[in-house]
């Protein structure tokens, strides 16, 4: 059985200032409506961390998790990201059991928010006060092989929170907070997500914002924050991308009303690779910075959607392969690419920084050897290798920087330009 961690009163949902400036290359994610399921992206960020997590698990939106120690021992922490939008509420298949408008026998064009399909399916009852909306979720979550291991067996703890902002922040004070199954004096418990039932909240406003997440890997639990492989997410617009962090979905609904409203859950698939340094090249600086892996579903990954990756805190590239864990979304062909940071400077495609590209005629694209497919069941993936083989130019005068405690250069951690 899964063991789950007590109950705390916190729940958080931030974008720390390393995970925010992740990949090397700009950023964004797949639309609401696309096809294969793109999930719905947490807010980025969350702590980077150091020793691997035995559970292990990018940034961008969503909490991150330790991924699994590299071959020099550093850990990985997980972005925010993803997930795909869930459909509007209401049933267009029946009229009102009250009446409404066109409530014909064959199905009306609307009908009051309490309406039932005729064959008895869901319905979303009044709020208990006049004044208030309510809203009732139900839950379609993505299709996915599970496996035999307690982060990506499907059993794990549902929690929603609504909010009267489209952008919370990690002291954002949630207007509800659900969690299903309800916690018990040893803690939380869990449920298999699948079997979720509807769950309705009462006492919204009109308008709301309500995330939701199904967190099949307990990892998670150890920073409450951003987004790590092993849950399944809905409620966040990825219109924008995950770059800034994309902000939750307005969810319309009607004062003195309930709202029957149809959630999608996307998954977070676990992948795996090792990133290493080519032999033949020569770092500006000493190799050490913060490494960092983005998936992309296309090999010119700049301006393009990010759908997924993982960012380790400072490592020393020079010592050997490092093996990552993170996450990504979605199916079909997938291109990890990746970036150590030498100069420590924070950003995107710094001069000095060390990438993974080299394809495509003008060598701005992933190789094929960095590429996977994904099936649409999948849970778990591991793709060979990510080759750091190119070295930004332009940091000629630069301050040096190496890894605290390394002993070497004479960089601080905010050392760079």
């Amino acid at each position: 059985m899964k063991r789950m961690p007590s109950l705390t009163t916190t729940i958080r949902i931030s974008c720390g200032a390393a995970m925010c400036a992740l990949l090397a290359v700009p950023m964004a994610c797949s639309s609401d409506n696309s096809s294969g399921g793109s999930p719905e992206a947490g807010t980025t960020g969350g702590a980077t961390g150091s020793g691997g997590s035995a559970s292990g698990g990018k940034t961008s939106t969503g909490g991150t998790t330790s991924a699994t120690g590299g071959a020099s021992g550093s850990g990985g922490s997980v972005v925010g990201t993803g997930g795909t939008t869930g459909g509007s509420g209401g049933t267009a298949t029946g009229g009102a059991a009250t009446g409404g408008s066109g409530g014909s026998s064959t199905g009306g064009s609307g009908g009051s928010a309490e309406a039932g399909t005729p064959d008895g399916g869901p319905a979303c009852s009044a709020p208990a006060n006049a004044a208030d909306a309510k809203v009732c979720l139900t839950f379609d979550p993505e299709k996915i092989t599970v496996l035999d291991r307690p982060d990506l067996d499907g059993k794990g703890t549902l929690i929603i929170q609504a909010f009267d902002t489209a952008n919370p922040s990690s002291t954002t004070v949630p207007l509800k907070t659900i969690f299903y199954p309800p916690p018990t004096d040893a803690g939380l418990a869990t449920t298999d997500v699948y079997s979720l039932p509807q769950i309705d909240i009462d006492g919204l406003p009109e308008t709301a914002y309500v995330r939701v997440l199904f967190v099949d890997n307990p990892a998670w639990f150890l920073t409450q924050s951003g987004l790590t492989y092993g849950m399944f997410i809905g409620g966040f617009d990825l219109t924008q991308g995950v770059l800034p962090p994309p902000a939750l979905r307005a969810l319309p609904l009607t004062k003195g009303k309930g709202t029957l409203k149809a959630e999608t859950l996307t998954a977070l698939r676990l992948f795996t690779t090792t990133v290493k340094l080519m032999d033949s090249v020569t770092p500006a600086d000493d190799g050490q910075g913060p490494i960092s892996v983005g998936a992309f579903d296309v090999a010119a990954a700049a301006g393009q959607p990010v759908l997924g990756g993982v960012q380790l805190p400072c490592t020393d590239i020079t010592k050997g392969p490092v093996n990552v864990t993170g996450f990504l979304y979605g199916s079909g062909d997938f291109w990890l690419i990746g970036q150590l940071d030498d100069f420590n400077q924070g950003g995107l495609s710094k001069p000095g920084s060390i990438v993974s590209l080299g394809g495509g005629t003008n060598g701005q694209s992933a190789p094929d050897s960095q590429k996977v497919t994904v099936a649409a069941d999948q849970y778990s993936l591991s793709v060979q290798q990510v080759t750091l083989n190119f070295v930004i130019p332009g940091s000629t005068g630069f301050a040096p920087y190496a890894c605290p405690g390394s002993g070497s250069d004479a960089g601080t951690p905010d050392a760079g330009h």
